[in-house]
């Protein structure tokens, strides 16, 4: 028994955020001979748990806990923000890193009409994104806004919200997305969701295998109804842990422990 209780929250899922370079597979060599000094290890999807298990990491030790989303603050003073036009819009929110996948899919806009996404955030790979839409000549249809604080307007005002990530833990976009009433589009390789979508409306997380298969989803998608004037739509999630639920179960698992 600890004087303190030892608690590691894992962020994201192990193997893929940890193997794409020999640095971070030895740092994945390191955390998992190392985690089982810890008293709590959080997780926040079933895909992460499992993962988790297969790593040998003691069973007793794992809390699956689910991110904490205060849906009404959320949705609190949110004014939907669209631009004029009949395109469908999309709207990406995330660090613009190789994580992330934008690089995998802004060159499919060049093969789809009356379709345009807004990108907001920074990161490593703005760049080399810059470069491929203005070498695809997508800036009419590709915008980059940069960092924006509580982006819940734009998101509100989109038609979907695009992560095309190769991996996530719980994507907190993707929650607040839902929560604003937009659906979303996301790859299959992001298996954190699959448990999500038990929590959600039928067709709100819409799931694609590959690049080609987002292709096909790009060109039937039609914008919303209200595109004129867009209002805030009722959230797409089912009941979620406010802050102050989650620190109370997290509290529960601490005590637990001793």
């Amino acid at each position: 028994m600890h004087d303190c209780n030892i608690v590691v929250r894992q962020p994201n899922m192990l193997y893929p955020s940890l193997s794409h370079s020999f640095k971070l597979r030895v740092l994945r060599f390191l955390y998992l001979r190392l985690i089982n000094i810890a008293d709590i290890i959080i997780v926040t999807s079933v895909a992460m748990y499992n993962e988790a298990v297969k790593c040998k990491i003691k069973k007793k030790k794992i809390f699956l806990l689910p991110n904490p989303l205060d849906i009404k603050s959320i949705r609190k003073n949110v004014i939907p923000e669209r631009k004029k036009g009949e395109e469908v819009k999309l709207v990406f929110v995330g660090r613009l890193t190789y994580q992330k996948g934008l690089d995998r899919i802004l060159s499919l806009f060049s093969k789809v009409d009356n379709v345009e996404l807004t990108i907001i955030g920074e990161g490593s790979q703005r760049k080399t994104l810059e470069n491929i839409v203005k070498e695809k000549k997508l800036q009419s249809k590709i915008k980059f806004c940069g960092f924006i604080y509580r982006p819940y307007n734009v998101i509100a005002g989109a038609d979907y919200l695009l992560l095309p990530s190769r991996w996530e833990g719980m994507p907190n976009c993707v929650l607040e997305s839902l929560a604003l009433g937009t659906p979303v589009i996301a790859f299959k390789d992001i298996s954190t969701l699959k448990d999500l979508i038990l929590n959600v409306k039928n067709k709100t997380i819409n799931m694609v295998k590959n690049e080609e298969s987002l292709l096909r989803h790009l060109k039937n998608l039609q914008p919303r109804k209200d595109k004129l004037n867009p209002n805030l739509r009722e959230s797409l999630l089912n009941d979620f842990l406010s802050e102050a639920a989650y620190r109370k179960k997290l509290d529960k698992f601490i005590f637990s422990t001793l």
